[in-house]
C-alpha cells in the first residue's frame, strides 16, 4: 500500500515503490473504465493520488488490497480527503 516517512518532522507518504502520493480522495460514485488504462473504481473506494493533469485525469492507486490498481481516474467523480 504506501507508507508515511517523517525526516525531519514532515509527514511523506510514499507507496510501496517510492512514488509520492500527493494526497487521498473518496470516490463519490462508481466509475466504469472504458480503457486499460484507467482505474474502475466504487462509491467510497480511497485513491492515493499520484499526479494530476488540468484536463482533469489524475494518476493514482486503488488503495484495497484485493482490487489495487494504478492507472488513470476522472477528477470529477472524486472528493479530496482532509
Amino acid at each position: 500500500m504506501f507508507t508515511t516517512q517523517r525526516p525531519n518532522g514532515t509527514g511523506v507518504q510514499r507507496m510501496d515503490d517510492g512514488r509520492q502520493v500527493l494526497f487521498l480522495v473518496k470516490a463519490l460514485y462508481d466509475y466504469k473504465t472504458t480503457s486499460a488504462e484507467e482505474i474502475p473504481f466504487l462509491t467510497n473506494d480511497v485513491i492515493a493520488v499520484l499526479g494530476t493533469n488540468p484536463d482533469g485525469w489524475w494518476e493514482g492507486e486503488l488503495l484495497d488490497d484485493t482490487r489495487k490498481k494504478r492507472g488513470l481516474f476522472p477528477s470529477n467523480y472524486i472528493q479530496i480527503l482532509e
